[in-house]
């Protein structure tokens, strides 16, 4: 809901301001109120964008090339969202293939679901998972998802390129680890955790082949927290 986005935004903005000296227009809390809605329903979204666009203008008085004084625009909340969704990770998630988006999905939607902001999935849950979300969305070019060793080549792919992260079992607290998986030679398979909040893979994918499986796994609501 765009009204419910704007007013919580204009009310913590207005603390922002305060500490920070600047002052965001109506039309930029509305924008950024409308992207919000658009892409995520994130409210903590919303802030970051709103955020960058402040830090935006804070530099652009301190180097004396400040032009609109101290009131953040539209133009501002639209430099700083591009800056955003430009990042080198985003980009890399927006070009992700078939399979690349199932497992990104499927690591979200694992998350979303379990409320697990901690701790990561085993490899074989994640598999699990990819099975599911594949079966449940029934697009072939999903599948057949891909094997075990296939998944764990794609995910030292990913976390090359810093989408993900691999951490071994025994590094982590113990509360968080519900399997501990070996390899054939009776190594420890390592924990996957994505890099990439639910909220900006969700925005990535939407204008990627993807599209629809994030819609339908990733949908977000707003969030308030």
């Amino acid at each position: 809901n765009i009204n419910e986005i704007r007013t919580i935004l204009k009310e913590r903005l207005s603390f922002h301001g305060v500490k920070t000296g600047v002052v965001f227009s109506e039309d930029a809390i509305i924008f950024a109120s409308r992207k919000t809605a658009g892409f995520s329903g994130d409210i903590r979204k919303a802030f970051q964008m709103c955020r960058a666009a402040a830090e935006v203008v804070i530099d652009e008085i301190e180097c004396g090339t400040r032009r609109d004084g101290n009131i953040v625009g539209i133009k501002d909340v639209q430099k700083a969202t591009k800056a955003m969704l430009d990042s080198p990770i985003l980009s890399a998630v927006s070009t992700a293939t078939h399979f690349e988006a199932l497992l990104l999905i499927s690591l979200a939607s694992i998350k979303k679901q379990s409320g697990r902001e901690q701790g990561g999935s085993s490899l074989r849950e994640l598999l699990q998972k990819m099975k599911s979300v594949a079966e449940s969305f029934g697009d072939i070019e999903y599948m057949p998802i891909p094997t075990f060793k296939e998944l764990n080549e794609m995910c030292n792919r990913l976390t090359e390129v810093g989408l993900l992260n691999l951490t071994l079992p025994r590094l982590l607290h113990p509360r968080t680890i519900s399997v501990t998986e070996q390899d054939s030679q009776g190594g420890v398979l390592p924990i996957i955790k994505s890099k990439v909040e639910n909220s900006d893979l969700y925005i990535a994918l939407r204008n990627s082949p993807h599209k629809n499986m994030a819609e339908k796994f990733l949908g977000v609501k707003l969030h308030l927290n």
